[in-house]
């Protein structure tokens, strides 16, 4: 469930542990504030200047066990953003930001139980320039660009925006890792991306060839059946979607192919 704050939980965030009978424990109206109010506080009445971090504990979608997560931040960048730097071998990162805030929370969860009445954990050594800007609301997901809660909506939404919106100019084409990503969508019904590699079930044959380098790429699907076709293209398409691509599927002379680069101006 998506609480107003945007965060999406277990419980609309509303808590039962730890509280006397017959009460619940709600999530604060404003955590970000709380985090600079506390900040405050704690700056006014010790003369340090700390960086403060609202935590709770909430589960991860496909993944079991619990973690602390930020729900609220001041005094640092919630998120360190490395996207334009390069990783060791001098590719450029596209996706990397690092939720500073939420491994912060999850690290200071380790010293302390849920029972232990533990109110504040102490984390030194960090090194991060001061920040009062968006705070944990940063690490907050926007709508448009989230699959989960959307689900076809969102594939339905880029869809119409390809139709109506596809660009003129390209930034670049699907990059060869992007495409094997996608084209794991398509497991079991199609192959891992070489037009020579069988399929792995007994379906109708389903392969996704990449067409030349140059913007939009061009991914064709051959197979003897049209209506598996078309789910597998719908099926890439949102793949390609979700990794941030513009797409769409369309229909061409012996199949269907699914056309798909990034665009000069970012959507």
């Amino acid at each position: 469930m998506q609480t107003r704050h945007g965060f999406v939980c277990a419980n609309a965030g509303i808590d039962a542990s730890n509280t006397a009978a017959g009460t619940l424990v709600l999530l604060p109206d404003d955590p970000d504030a709380s985090a600079r109010r506390l900040r405050e506080g704690l700056r006014e009445r010790s003369g340090v200047d700390v960086g403060v971090v609202v935590s709770d504990t909430f589960g991860r979608p496909w993944r079991l066990g619990q973690t602390d997560v930020a729900i609220g931040a001041a005094g640092f960048a919630a998120i360190r953003d490395e996207r334009g730097t390069t990783d060791r071998e001098g590719r450029r990162l596209e996706v990397t930001e690092t939720a500073v805030a939420d491994e912060l929370a999850a690290a200071a969860d380790l010293v302390r139980r849920k029972a232990d009445g533990v109110p504040v954990v102490v984390i030194r050594g960090l090194v991060a320039p001061p920040d009062d800007g968006r705070g944990a609301g940063a690490l907050v997901r926007d709508a448009a660009e989230d699959l989960f809660p959307r689900g076809r909506g969102m594939l339905a939404g880029a869809l119409a925006g390809a139709a109506r919106d596809w660009p003129r100019t390209w930034a670049g084409p699907v990059t060869a890792t992007d495409r094997d990503r996608a084209l794991a969508a398509l497991v079991p019904t199609a192959g891992a991306g070489d037009s020579s590699q069988p399929t792995r079930d007994a379906a109708p044959a389903v392969r996704a060839v990449q067409g030349p380098g140059a913007a939009p790429t061009t991914l064709r699907l051959l197979g003897d059946d049209p209506l598996t076709c078309g789910i597998a293209a719908g099926l890439l398409t949102a793949a390609l979607t979700d990794l941030g691509y513009v797409a769409r599927p369309a229909t061409a002379p012996g199949g269907v192919v699914v056309e798909a680069g990034r665009p000069d101006v970012p959507r």
